[in-house]
C-alpha cells in the first residue's frame, strides 16, 4: 500500500528513514545491499521527496490481517462500523486465557467449532481476557460459562507466542491451572464446541489447537493435581 512521505529521520546506524503519512516509518538506505538512492543523503532532494508516495509493507501486513477480521466480524452480525472497528482491534495481538482444568490424571479438552480459525481442533476451555479484567477470574468465568464446571485451586502458569499466519491473527495465550474435583462437563455453547472429554497428558486428541502445540513444543507438562 502506497503511504506518502512526510519526512525523514536517521536511525542509530546513521540509516535514513522515511516517515510516511499512516505513522509508519520506512528505510531508504542509500547504501548497497538494498537500495541505491542518491538523493536520500543531500538535504534538497530529499525535501523533494516529501508527498511522493513510498510501498508501506507494514500497511499491506495490516491490512491483509484486518481483512479477514472484517470478514469475520460481518459473519458474526456486526454492521459495517462495527466490523470496521474490530478489524481495527485486531491488528495488534490479542490475549487469550487457556484453562488447564485438571482432574487427577486427566486434562479437560474441548472439540473447537469457529468459523474464523481452529475449527475441528482441540482445545482447553478459556477466552478472551476482557478490559481490566484478572487473568484468574477470566478463567474461572470462561469455565463455567463454557463448561458449567466450578474450578478451585487456580495457579498461573507459562504463555505462548501464537501466530496464526494464514488467518491473520496473532495471539499471546496465558494459561491458568485449575482443579474441578465435582461434576462433569456441559456443552453450554454448542457453536463454540461439539463437546468435552477428560485426557490423558500423553494421550491427547488430534488435531491439537495452534496454542497447545506450541505449549507442548515447549516441553511443558502440567503438574500433578493437589
Amino acid at each position: 500500500m502506497q503511504q506518502a512521505i512526510t519526512g525523514f529521520h536517521q536511525d542509530a546506524e546513521g540509516h535514513w528513514v522515511a516517515e510516511l503519512a499512516c505513522g509508519h516509518n520506512q528505510h531508504v538506505r542509500h547504501d548497497p545491499p538494498w537500495q541505491v538512492r542518491d538523493w536520500v543523503v543531500k538535504e534538497a532532494t530529499r525535501r523533494e521527496h516529501v508527498g511522493t508516495p513510498l510501498d508501506c509493507v507494514l500497511c499491506d501486513a495490516e491490512q491483509s490481517a484486518s481483512s479477514a477480521s472484517y470478514a469475520d466480524a460481518r459473519m458474526r452480525g456486526l454492521c459495517h462500523d462495527g466490523a470496521v472497528e474490530a478489524a481495527r482491534g485486531a491488528s495488534t495481538p490479542r490475549i487469550g486465557v487457556a484453562v488447564i482444568v485438571r482432574r487427577g490424571a486427566r486434562i479437560l479438552l474441548g472439540r473447537r467449532l469457529s468459523t474464523s480459525h481452529g475449527a475441528g481442533t482441540w482445545q482447553f476451555p478459556g477466552g478472551h481476557l476482557e478490559m481490566f479484567e484478572d487473568v484468574e477470574a477470566c478463567a474461572m468465568r470462561e469455565v463455567e460459562e463454557e463448561t458449567g464446571l466450578r474450578v478451585t485451586k487456580l495457579t498461573c502458569g507459562p504463555f505462548t507466542n501464537d501466530l496464526f499466519a494464514v488467518e491473520g491473527r496473532h495471539y499471546v495465550t496465558l494459561y491458568v491451572i485449575a482443579d474441578a474435583p465435582d461434576g462433569e462437563p456441559v456443552v453450554r455453547e454448542p457453536e463454540k464446541c461439539s463437546e468435552w472429554r477428560w485426557c490423558d497428558w500423553d494421550a491427547l486428541p488430534a488435531p491439537l489447537f495452534l496454542p497447545i502445540e506450541n505449549l507442548k513444543a515447549q516441553g511443558y507438562r502440567p503438574p500433578s493435581e493437589t
